[in-house]
């Protein structure tokens, strides 16, 4: 529990932080007339003893950015940015911090607060299972790479893991533009790529300027933390078809959705030669969500990936080509069944292997799974018994409702 006894400064939010880092915390969520939550592991509580002001809320958003920043919320925008503190002489700790204007329990211009850990260092692609033909893919000369989930489904880190081993491994020069900075890559030691990263708007004033610029800083690899705007995703198309290797995350989903996601931010006129574009210059799909693992203390990522070859790519401009029969979604899951790894295949077999809780599994199957799912359930509950991570509640329960 992080107590507040006094007003709730900047300094008491560093205390909250580290109080943060030490449980493991995802999110630390500040909002006007609230107590402090913490989510974890997908579990959201309170964490403090008494609730901070709308005025403190005000104050701390003002010390951490400018003075300008609850006129920014107001005004119907939104802010993130990146927050540092430190723990030791040694060790410091850094946060992507996003700003948002709520309705308050008193008035209509509360603040919300939520600050996110940035981990140290990236982890190897190996350390948390990425398919080796997926990070092969940033191997091509040009084209580019999605990476696509859901909120804090851990896409940045997945690309992130991807460069470091690049970074270490091989003589290229990779730019980044992020908002914010994530992984500090300038940290990895015996690195061998010349690495550049850039925020936005600190270094650049958004990512379409960021774009434009980026061509004539001579990459081999451009890695945009998220396309989000039609003209940011067109010059995107353009810097992968002129002989850059680009990666970049989408929110969507599923993989199936990764494509129609972005074809969907520009206008109907603009989407049949952004649909031929695109599909020239796909090289790989990642999706992935995480789930909390049986002793629901971590969580276990399933994916679904597809790396497009140039079959698949000639395929797929076969049946564009072919005009309204054309369906981007369909050729994306027949490119999987084919060539990649399906999410209930993924599911079924972390399932399997006891890397799942079964709660987690039987919500998701009620969506993506079949009625035989109920059945895999059934047969994995004397071990997850064994294993201690159910009671004999939690047995009789799902006997009874299987």
């Amino acid at each position: 529990m992080i107590e507040i006894h006094n007003r709730f400064t900047r300094d008491q939010l560093d205390t909250s932080l580290k109080w943060a880092v030490k449980h493991a915390v995802n999110d630390l969520i500040i909002e006007s007339g609230s107590p402090l939550w913490a989510k974890k592991n997908g579990v959201t509580s309170p964490v403090s003893n008494r609730p901070v002001s709308q005025e403190e809320v005000s104050q701390l958003l003002q010390d951490l950015y400018l003075a300008s920043g609850p006129d920014h919320l107001t005004k119907g925008k939104y802010l993130r940015f990146a927050y540092e503190i430190l723990i030791n002489i040694d060790e410091k700790h850094r946060f992507r911090v996003t700003a948002t204007g709520v309705k308050s329990e008193f008035n209509d211009n509360g603040i919300e607060l939520i600050f996110r850990p940035f981990p140290k260092m990236a982890p190897q692609p190996d350390e948390i299972g990425l398919p080796r033909e997926f990070v092969d893919s940033f191997d091509s000369d040009f084209g580019v790479v999605f990476v696509s989930g859901p909120t804090g489904s851990g896409k940045s880190t997945t690309i992130a893991s991807t460069l470091t081993e690049r970074i270490l491994s091989k003589n290229e020069r990779i730019l980044t533009i992020e908002d914010p900075i994530e992984f500090d890559f300038k940290n990895i030691p015996n690195r061998i790529a010349n690495v550049v990263q850039s925020e936005v708007p600190m270094h650049l004033i958004d990512y379409e300027t960021s774009t434009a610029n980026s061509l004539r800083r001579s990459p081999d690899i451009i890695f945009y933390s998220e396309v989000r705007e039609a003209s940011v995703g067109q010059e995107l198309l353009r810097v992968a078809n002129t002989g850059h290797l680009v990666a970049t995350t989408l929110h969507a989903n599923t993989a199936e959705m990764t494509l129609p996601r972005f074809v969907d931010m520009f206008e109907f006129g603009q989407r049949p030669v952004i649909t031929g574009d695109l599909i020239e210059s796909i090289r790989g799909i990642l999706n992935q969500r995480l789930f909390r693992a049986p002793d629901l203390t971590s969580r276990t990522a399933v994916r679904s990936w597809v790396v497009f070859s140039q079959s698949i790519r000639d395929e797929m401009y076969d049946k564009y080509a072919e005009g309204s029969s054309f369906r981007l979604k369909q050729q994306v899951a027949k490119a999987i069944k084919d060539h990649g790894l399906s999410f209930i295949d993924d599911l079924r077999a972390k399932f399997n292997d006891g890397q799942i809780a079964i709660s987690d599994f039987a919500r998701a199957i009620q969506s993506v799974g079949e009625p035989k799912d109920l059945r895999i359930i059934g047969s994995k509950l004397d071990e997850f018994m064994d294993r201690g991570f159910i009671d004999d509640n939690d047995y009789k329960y799902w006997k009874r409702n299987l």
